[in-house]
Formats: C-alpha cells, sequence, structure tokens
C-alpha cells in the first residue's frame, strides 16, 4: 500500500517543477561565450539546487591615469559573516593564509571592501554606513571589522 506522504511529495515536486518552469521561461539568459570575449571572468554555478553564474570584470586605471585595463581576480569567493544590531554592522572575513600587512580595508556608504595580493572582495550592506568609523582587527586568519550605522 502506497503511502499518502509519498503521495503528497510527488504532487509537490511536480508543481514546484511547474512553478520553477513558468518562472524562468521570461529570463533572458546572457551569451556567456561574447562576456568572456570582452574580459567578463565567467565561474560557472552547478550544484544541487543551485545553477547559474557569477560574471564579473574589474577595470582600474594605471598609476599615469592611461587607459583603463583589465585587472586579473584570482580569487573572489571570501567567505564572511555580517552580524548587525540597531548602530553598526560587525563583518568577519575569513583571509586564512593571509599576511596582516597586506589586507587593505576600503569602505563608501554602501559597501565595505577587503583586498589582499590573492583576494578581493566588495561586500554591500543593506542600510547606509559612516566609512570613517570603520575599524578593522585581524586574529586567527580572520578580519573583523566594524562599522557604525548612518544616523537617519
Amino acid at each position: 500500500m502506497e503511502d499518502d506522504f509519498d503521495e503528497f511529495f510527488r504532487e509537490f515536486e511536480r508543481m514546484r517543477r511547474k512553478i520553477m518552469k513558468e518562472f524562468f521561461k521570461d529570463i533572458e539568459f546572457p551569451d556567456v561565450e561574447k562576456l568572456e570575449k570582452d574580459g567578463w571572468v565567467i565561474q560557472r554555478i552547478d550544484s544541487p539546487n543551485t545553477h547559474g553564474f557569477v560574471a564579473r570584470k574589474i577595470v582600474v586605471n594605471d598609476q599615469w591615469g592611461k587607459s583603463p585595463k583589465l585587472k586579473e581576480v584570482k580569487d573572489d569567493n571570501v567567505l564572511f559573516d555580517i552580524f548587525e544590531n540597531d548602530d553598526e554592522f560587525s563583518i568577519y572575513v575569513d583571509l586564512s593564509g593571509e599576511k596582516e600587512e597586506d589586507i587593505l580595508v576600503s569602505a563608501d556608504e554602501d559597501w565595505v571592501e577587503v583586498e589582499t595580493p590573492r583576494r578581493r572582495k566588495r561586500i554591500f550592506l543593506k542600510s547606509k554606513i559612516d566609512p570613517q568609523s570603520l575599524q578593522k582587527k585581524y586574529k586567527n586568519g580572520v578580519l573583523i571589522l566594524k562599522v557604525k550605522k548612518k544616523k537617519a
């Protein structure tokens, strides 16, 4: 005798597939080969229940102000956690194997960026911040950043 739960989950899966098919039918996927030819770095994502890609292109000006050139990004897969309270954000960034003197941190009203010779990550925050309040501490391979929220 068939279990009622088995039938329920089969029906649920059929409905989920139908909804996902309808959801994705109007989404246009970019031409990945063209993006790569234009200098974009494409990272494909194919894991259970997650399929797609991340495309990034970083352009910087050289010190003489000549035309922009592509800067290689060796590792944008930086793990981080964000904790928020009423007044500030605390951001914990995994930078195992990096030297403290090689870590550069910058911030704007909407983001904090961490860069080392091997890694780069811009972390966008959901509230405006005061970049001048940024504090950093590096301990045991973890960069701890604290930054105050802007007063409304």
